[in-house]
């Protein structure tokens, strides 16, 4: 089961904002809603920009607490890149995302190089 980001942003979350604590707001609540669907044997894919390890090792402890996998996938993309293909709404500058910075993953699961 996919957890589609403009979905979350439109529902789970529309009460919250685009500030760092409320990005890591957005992320432990998808986190709890994965946990939930791999409780019910369901495989969960969130694919959310994550800037900060914190936060995904946050979301990676939260799943393995509840003996659940979280498997990273990193998708390395220039700001360019992201910007040409369309796919930057979720690191907008005009919401601030992109001036906060982004931590690589350290071992992430799988990384695909575009």
């Amino acid at each position: 089961m996919q957890l589609d980001p403009k979905a979350v942003f439109q529902g789970l979350c529309s009460d919250l904002g685009s500030t760092r604590l409320a990005r890591a707001e957005t992320l432990r609540r998808v986190t709890e809603v994965a946990k939930h669907i791999a409780d019910a044997g369901l495989v969960a894919i969130a694919s959310f920009v994550t800037p900060l390890r914190a936060e995904r090792a946050a979301a990676r402890e939260a799943l393995h607490a509840s003996q659940n996998r979280f498997f990273e996938v990193y998708v390395a993309a220039a700001k360019a890149t992201l910007f040409a293909r369309g796919g930057a709404d979720d690191c907008a500058p005009e919401d601030g995302r992109i001036e906060d910075g982004y931590e690589q993953p350290a071992a992430p699961e799988l990384m695909l190089d575009t």
